[in-house]
């Protein structure tokens, strides 16, 4: 039986968790500025303990409290390879867009890509969260 993943508030102090703006959606809670971030900083440097991780062609066994926060990856190398996580940090609250203002590098580090203000939601296309190798 799969347990339930535990959220550890790993930013606070620059990110908050709050309803998200998006509209006509019923989302839930997205991430949002506390603080000022130019285009190009660095925003989180973690994106939190990848706990489950089940690799390869299995079904993934997630808690249901946590499968909508599962994050799937593919191997760069054998695309039918697949790695499934849950993040533990404010990474697990970013929302979808298709204009985003952060992007994911290297599936270890998130950065802006415009200017954020604070108290705007932090936004990700999560076609491109890609790869794990």
């Amino acid at each position: 039986m799969a347990t339930r993943t535990v959220y550890a508030a790993e930013y606070s102090s620059t990110l908050e968790i709050k309803e998200s703006l998006i509209s006509g959606s019923e989302i839930g809670d997205g991430v949002f500025a506390k603080t000022v971030f130019s285009s190009g900083d660095t925003i989180m440097t973690s994106l939190g303990a990848a706990t489950p991780t089940i690799t390869g062609h299995k079904a993934v066994e997630v808690h249901s409290d946590d499968s909508k926060y599962t994050t799937i990856l593919v191997d760069r190398f054998d695309s039918a390879v697949t790695k499934y996580f849950v993040p533990t940090n404010e990474f697990r609250y970013l929302n979808h867009s298709t204009t985003p203002n952060v992007k994911v590098l290297n599936n270890k580090k998130l950065y802006a890509t415009a200017d954020i203000e604070v108290g705007d939601e932090l936004l990700l296309d999560y076609d491109d969260i890609g790869y794990y190798n």
